[in-house]
């Protein structure tokens, strides 16, 4: 039998009504920040006026703040736990890029015979947009991949104190921010990660049979690589610092 229900608390039945009354309410708060963003954005196709005044906008998200407050107390006091965050925002952000490349590609005058044929002198042109957004959509789905953590600019502030020269990097990271290219951002990324662990690498190359592995051998006082008349290390080969 089902635990009985206290006469001075909710049953689960109320508990799970006010807990959904709440979250509809919450994301109609979170559409109305939407609102208030998308009203001053870069956007060129503007679905709001931009016709509230900076002071409106400030007690709008005072009050906006209140709400949630207040709804986290009610909870808080009925012994009820909202639930945690379902979705990671990288996965979101890059579920609904893809989505965005569907809609461009529905753009190619292909997909667009329906409607009618496009005419024969836009075609190159037509497809030629598709592809380059198409393109800025692959290199920013690139840079999401990379999995860059932590903002770069960050980063170079923390070196600071340990690489003497950081102003063409800091001058690169400004450069990437201010004009979106995001494309380069992960190869910048390497070089801080790179600076970050105090590490370095030394290539060694030459003829086959030339005597490389005799060489590192000799430095290391280890026999680390095989040697022999014919070719042995036929394939590129790394060696770390470390314990044995």
């Amino acid at each position: 039998m089902p635990a009985p229900e206290h006469a001075d608390s909710l049953n689960e039945a109320q508990k799970r009504h006010l807990l959904a009354s709440y979250q509809y309410a919450d994301k109609l708060l979170s559409e109305v920040e939407s609102i208030l963003s998308a009203a001053n954005s870069r956007s060129p196709f503007p679905r709001y006026r931009p016709d509230l005044s900076p002071v409106q906008v400030k007690i709008i998200e005072d009050y906006v703040a209140r709400l949630r407050a207040q709804m986290v107390r009610t909870l808080s006091g009925l012994g009820i736990e909202p639930p945690e965050a379902q979705f990671g925002s990288l996965h979101a952000i890059r579920v609904t890029l893809g989505f965005a490349d569907i809609a461009f590609e529905e753009c190619r005058p292909k997909r667009m015979r329906g409607y009618g044929e496009v005419p024969e002198a836009l075609l190159a042109e037509m497809n030629g947009a598709v592809d380059e957004l198409q393109s800025l959509l692959a290199r920013l789905n690139a840079f999401l991949t990379e999995g860059v953590r932590q903002d770069l600019a960050a980063r170079l502030e923390s070196l600071e104190r340990t690489v003497a020269d950081l102003d063409t990097l800091k001058s690169l990271e400004r450069i990437i921010r201010e004009r979106g290219l995001v494309e380069f951002r992960p190869a910048l990324a390497a070089i801080v990660e790179r600076l970050e662990s105090g590490a370095f690498e030394i290539a060694v190359f030459g003829r086959v049979s030339s005597g490389k592995s005799s060489l590192l051998n000799h430095i290391l006082q280890e026999p680390v690589l095989p040697v022999g008349v014919t070719p042995v290390t036929a394939v590129p080969t790394r060696i770390l610092y470390g314990a044995v």
